[in-house]
């Protein structure tokens, strides 16, 4: 899982950015974070 320097509360934007996502195979997808949410110390990503 990714993790971002610093959660769109603390800074007052949207997230921003491209994260790529790895499978066992090393298979990969490009992905847009479009939302960040922290839900009881775990960080969750829309892609």
């Amino acid at each position: 899982m990714a993790s971002l320097p610093q959660s769109p509360q603390e800074n007052g934007e949207s997230p921003k950015g491209d994260i790529t996502l790895k499978d066992a195979n090393g298979k990969t997808l490009e992905c847009y974070i479009e939302h960040s949410l922290e839900l009881e110390g775990c960080e969750y990503l829309l892609l």
